[in-house]
């Protein structure tokens, strides 16, 4: 079977056992403008904790990317973040 097996399968060659290649998960987030540096190093430190622990990746292997959206650039139900702010919606 080629695409998904068990989490085993690609460390075997026609029978020849092999290194495991090393996990290197990339974490991508977006989030809306407007949280401290010290939140932003805090959501860091914490999603490489868990997919660290989920996916068994040294923390140092976990590379997390958190990019930011100026509220009137991000929308919901047709309406920027920054409208929603203003009026109290959000």
């Amino acid at each position: 079977m080629s695409g998904i097996g068990r989490p085993d399968d690609h460390i075997r060659s026609h029978g020849a056992r092999r290194r495991r290649a090393p996990v290197m998960p990339l974490v991508q987030i977006t989030l809306a403008r407007g949280r401290t540096p010290e939140q932003l190093a805090a959501l860091g430190e914490k999603v490489t904790a868990a997919v660290s622990e989920a996916v068994g990746a040294p923390a140092g292997n976990v590379r997390v990317v958190v990019t930011e959206c100026e509220p009137e650039h991000w929308f919901v139900g047709g309406e920027s973040l920054a409208e929603l702010r203003a009026s109290g919606r959000r």
